[in-house]
């Protein structure tokens, strides 16, 4: 494999892929980073197939196996222009890097495209693959012989520990054919290196025939499988591929990427020594997983195995998990097995499994738990799962189990058991068991006519209890010895807490039997006095607190803000608040909740005011209560720096009116105005002969403007009709200082465009509006240079002649710059062109004149 020199991180950013700080990233990683690039390694393969749509032909370039973490990917390839070419929009990856780029250039025969990559943080594990490059559609690729594609550079971007980056180039296959259907619908291609070793294997292949995986049977008996997959479900009719060798498997390898191990996958490997799994789990989409039903049954000299991946890493809030189904290892030599946590385990699982001596279970396994001997037990019952067939000694069955089933049948290794109480001791519970000293339980079970078949021991019972006659003390199929027993207990007695009953502990001091009798019920907490811990203010909440007298339990629970305490000061409409200090205006004006959501700011006829807010209620304090419409805008290039690019998108408008009652304003919410955007902005222009002049292009809806009209708007506040509408326009200069764009203002002009019963010029229609406008002219050349500020107005009146103004967004635009927007709009040397770029010349000089075509 060829290995590029290292190269800084500047470098990175500066000249290749313009990468996110990739030192810092490895620096503040606590993943295991490779010292040098001679430390790193990577193979990989590349599969062809067809989208599932079939409007793709997709390459998937994937790891099969690496070994330290990455940053990115960079691919270069070329494919011939006269086929249908690389899709570069499809091929944006999903759940891979943090940024990712494809580009193609198609503008010679044989085209080149880009694919790249990048992650800020490093990638211990790809749940994809490196990149996915989409070419052509598969109708016209059907239409077509196979077309050639050759990948000319595949770069791996490698994090390393001193903080710099390093290239690493994969071996990879550099040539192959995009295919007609070939009947498969899924080719995996591998590198020259790579595909040497395979052909040195025993056997391979693909673990799934439309998944881009691979495993491989080597001559020392490994079986490895690699990349991202489910190892299918088989039967033992219809085997997996590689268990036609399975006689010359030996071990078994999961590389990181295998989730499923599908039904009858390794059945019957009597050779098979070890099973190597993933280190993780791992699917974006999936949060379960299993091990199959008789995945390992039969392996009769699998005796190690590595332990088994966890599966709560991240996602334990949305319940992942591991199954591990009927038979999954039934039949093997293994003598321990670890479950590990959100692990659930199936009671025949283990079955014929006479070597198995003892399990562990992670702590925080909620299903399974192991007792102080190694049985696994269910962890909501605190019955028996699993008893392992080879277990040692003596074992005390728990206390809540209340029937024998077949858990000691065959148990060569035990020499005392002690029951817990007992209801059934059903047929074949101790065939076969080693067991010299079996303790019976307080009070007489069932016992099933074979239970002790094949067994020879002394069985004790309770001396006490007069249930116990010579009809029961018979064989039960075995060679028994019946031994009164009487129990001398040690009683330890449980006091009740406030959450927990009381109980009585008995524990017989000759043979360990064991039971619980419960006492009192729980005492529940005694609570004290409630404290203050944080004191209310105007608006925040306050916090009490109080503790039980008996134990640590605690209680806390809010109070409520004690509001302000207003007073009016000598300014007319604006109060102060005697506790706290503050002081705004005195009549409020809450915001509605279905807003827009991008908005800071609304215009209450056309002034412009800030949110508030208080207990996550948005308002709007006014000095006065004549407040007659609300409008808010959602305004787009609002990321440019530049002014004469912003304009108003949205316009959500409402009415409102002051409740002298409360002090508090309330709104109108009428569908006409809240849905549309009553004045929409359209444009601007300039005027082209005569005297020089600006107009604004306002558009209204045409239902709105149709029901406005008419019949009128039904609103709360009466039914109101169009009066007028019109365009504002001061020079941007004089609005500074907070000077409203408002009518009558000094330093305002107006103009209508509609007025009723007077003029109704409509400019232009498109789908939705009827566009007006107005020519405000009078402007010499100098005064082309600075911003002039424009918004639309619409009045309206109600039958009881009350008036409502409504205003919309403001743009700032100067005659010179509109002219600039317009210079290769007429043909040169028209009267029309030279009037604009006369305007142009006067306020940009000669900044310009290469594109003066005069």
């Amino acid at each position: 494999m060829k290995v590029k020199r290292c190269i800084s991180l500047l470098l990175i950013l500066c000249m290749v892929l313009i990468l996110l700080p990739p030192a810092q990233a490895a620096e503040n990683s606590s993943v295991a980073l490779p010292e040098s690039i001679d430390e790193f390694y990577m193979n990989v393969a590349i599969a062809c197939h067809s989208e599932p749509s079939g409007e793709d032909w997709v390459l998937e370039i994937f790891p099969t196996e690496y070994n330290y973490p990455i940053l990115g990917v960079k691919v270069v390839f070329e494919y011939g222009r006269s086929l249908a070419g690389f899709n570069a929009t499809a091929s944006e990856p999903r759940d891979r890097y943090d940024s990712y780029t494809a580009s193609s250039n198609r503008d010679s025969e044989i085209c080149v495209g880009t694919v790249t990559g990048l992650s800020e943080e490093p990638i211990t594990f790809l749940e994809k693959s490196l990149a996915d490059l989409y070419l052509g559609m598969s109708p016209l690729a059907y239409e077509h012989k196979p077309f050639d594609i050759r990948i000319t550079e595949l770069t791996v971007y490698v994090p390393l520990a001193d903080g710099t980056v390093a290239e690493y180039t994969p071996d990879y296959p550099a040539e192959f054919h995009v295919p007609v259907w070939d009947g498969n619908n899924y080719t995996v291609h591998f590198g020259p290196k790579q595909k040497a070793l395979l052909d040195d294997c025993i056997a391979w292949g693909v673990a799934m025939p439309n998944d881009a995986s691979l495993w491989k049977l080597q001559k020392d008996g490994t079986l490895i499988f690699e990349g991202v997959t489910d190892i299918p479900n088989f039967t033992a009719e219809e085997p997996a591929p590689w268990l036609q060798y399975r006689d010359q498997i030996k071990k078994i390898v999961m590389r990181d990427g295998m989730r499923n191990i599908g039904n009858y996958a390794f059945y019957g490997c009597t050779n098979l020594e070890e099973v190597v799994f993933p280190s993780r789990f791992s699917d974006p989409y999936e949060y379960s997983y299993s091990i199959g039903i008789s995945a390992f049954e039969g392996c009769t000299a699998l005796k190690k195995l590595s332990p088994l991946p966890s599966v709560d890493d991240g996602k334990e809030q949305i319940g992942e998990e591991l199954f591990i189904a009927s038979r999954a290892f039934a039949g093997t030599a293994l003598e321990t097995f670890h479950v590990p946590a959100r692990t659930h385990v199936d009671n025949m699982a283990f079955a014929e499994c006479n070597s198995l001596k003892r399990f562990t279970v992670d702590p925080s396994n909620p299903y399974h738990y192991a007792d102080q001997w190694g049985a696994l037990l269910r962890g909501d019952y605190d019955y028996i799962e699993i008893f392992p067939k080879a277990m040692q000694g003596e074992y005390h069955v728990p206390y809540k189990q209340n029937d024998i089933a077949d858990f000691f049948a065959d148990c060569r290794g035990l020499t005392k058991i002690v029951l817990s109480k007992m209801h059934s001791i059903y047929s074949g519970a101790f065939r076969n068991c080693s067991a010299q000293e079996i303790y019976l339980p307080v009070g007489v079970p069932e016992i099933a006519p074979d239970a002790f078949e094949n067994v020879t021991a002394t069985i004790y019972y309770d001396a006490e209890d007069p249930g116990w006659t010579q009809d029961l003390m018979q064989q039960y199929g075995g060679n028994l010895t019946w031994v009164p027993h009487t129990h001398e207990y040690t009683v330890q007695g449980i006091e009740s807490t406030c959450t927990e009953a009381g109980f009585a502990s008995y524990t017989c001091n000759t043979c360990g039997y064991h039971y619980e009798v419960n006492g009192d019920i729980p005492l529940g907490h005694e609570m004290g006095e409630w404290k203050v811990t944080v004191v209310p203010t105007c608006i925040t909440d306050g916090e009490e607190i109080r503790y039980c007298t008996r134990c640590d339990h605690f209680e806390t629970q809010p109070t409520l803000p004690t509001g302000h305490s207003w007073q009016d000061t000598a300014e007319e409409g604006i109060h102060t608040c005697t506790a706290c200090g503050l002081t705004e205006g005195k009549y409020r004006l809450y915001i509605p909740g279905h807003r827009p959501e991008e908005p800071t700011t609304a215009w209450i006829d056309g002034v412009e005011y800030s949110f508030k807010e208080e207990r996550n209620q948005l308002y709007i304090p006014l000095t006065h209560p004549n407040g007659t419409s609300m409008s808010m805008f959602i305004c787009r290039n609002t990321e440019s720096e530049d002014i004469h690019t912003h304009y108003p998108a949205i316009m959500c408008t409402w009415l409102i009116k002051c409740s002298d009652d409360y002090g508090q304003y309330y709104v109108s919410e009428e569908h006409q105005l809240f849905y549309y955007s009553i004045l929409q902005y359209s444009g601007c222009s300039i005027r082209i002969k005569g005297v020089k002049g600006i107009r604004m292009i306002t558009g209204v809806h045409e239902t709105t403007r149709k029901v406005l009209i008419g019949k009128g708007l039904v609103t709360g506040f009466g039914t109101y009709k169009l009066e007028e509408y019109g365009t504002l326009l001061a020079w941007a200069k004089d609005l500074e200082g907070g000077n409203p764009l408002t009518l009558g203002q000094p330093y305002v002009k107006s103009n209508y465009a509609y007025k009723r019963g007077v003029a109704d010029p409509i400019y232009s229609k498109d789908a939705q509006n009827v566009n007006y406008t107005n020519v405000l002219v009078g402007f010499n050349l100098d005064q082309c240079k600075d911003d002039l500020a424009m918004r639309p107005y619409l009045i309206m009146v109600n039958e009881n002649g009350h008036r409502v103004t409504i205003y919309g967004g403001i743009v700032y635009r100067s005659i010179g710059y509109i002219a600039y927007q317009n210079r290769n709009v007429f043909q040169p040397k028209t009267a029309s062109y030279n009037y604009v770029w006369e305007i142009i010349h006067h306020v940009y000089g000669d900044k310009y004149d290469a594109e003066y075509k005069g």
